[in-house]
């Protein structure tokens, strides 16, 4: 951008402080100045690789900040799409498996969302929801045969005993009958 077709330079606009952006802080970098969408954290070491090689690119804290505001949204959305080509993958995979697919998808996905249901809590199911775990094959495979396990659970009936007293059985001729 140096000097223009006549070898003047050109004109900086008075609010455009180029010191702003150049000069590395003394000690490290901080949070100072990152604006952060709502439920997001820095990460320490990605923060730490950041730094790093801002400082050797000689950037202020403002230019730090800057990119750590900026870049954190489109890594996010980068790491979302990342995930969601995870569960599409294992999805297709799953529903491709001789055993949970094809013409049994629908049957495995009842007795798997069953289980899954009943025996996750909340906080689990955020955890493999997120990670796109919750999708697969070998995952659904677990919560389908837990279902069926449980699905095969027949409540045991008693009959009531003839003999109320429980030593009655070992005093047959006793008058405890």
């Amino acid at each position: 951008s140096g000097a223009d077709d006549q070898g003047k330079k050109p004109d900086v606009a008075p609010d455009d402080k180029p010191n702003e952006w150049i000069g590395a802080p003394e000690g490290n970098y901080s949070d100072e100045g990152i604006d952060l969408p709502p439920g997001f954290t820095n990460d320490p070491t990605v923060m730490s690789g950041l730094a790093e090689v801002c400082g050797e690119m000689g950037l202020s804290q403002k230019s730090f900040a800057t990119i750590v505001s900026r870049m954190t949204p489109v890594l996010a959305k980068a790491q979302d799409a990342e995930v969601q080509r995870f569960k599409e993958d294992n999805l297709k995979a799953a529903y491709g498996d001789k055993d949970l697919g094809g013409a049994n998808w629908k049957s495995t996905m009842d007795t798997a969302n069953a289980a899954y249901n009943k025996l996750t809590t909340p906080a689990l199911r955020e955890i493999l929801e997120r990670s796109g775990l919750n999708c697969h094959p070998d995952m659904i495979r677990l919560f389908h045969s837990l279902g069926k396990q449980l699905s095969d659970d027949a409540a045991l009936r008693g009959r009531p005993s003839a003999n109320r007293n429980p030593l009655a059985g070992f005093y047959d001729n006793s008058n405890m009958n």
